[in-house]
């Protein structure tokens, strides 16, 4: 049997809020292009790890 995951991107595996000031003021390109600076959720990269450690595979979703 196939052990499968899903992830989010922003706001669950990598910290966008710093960048959420820009929703409504810069256009979507210029936000989704400032995530490069994003620094990663050390307990969600810790939890994906396990899981996929533990045979789980995970897949990455996001809007952008």
């Amino acid at each position: 049997m196939r052990r499968i995951f899903l992830v989010d991107l922003d706001h669950t595996l990598f910290a966008s809020w710093p960048r959420d000031h820009m929703i409504g003021v810069n256009t979507w390109d210029e936000y989704h292009a400032a995530g490069v600076d994003d620094d990663v959720i050390q307990d969600v990269v810790d939890l994906v790890n396990s899981l996929t450690f533990a045979g789980w595979q995970a897949i990455g979703l996001t809007a952008r």
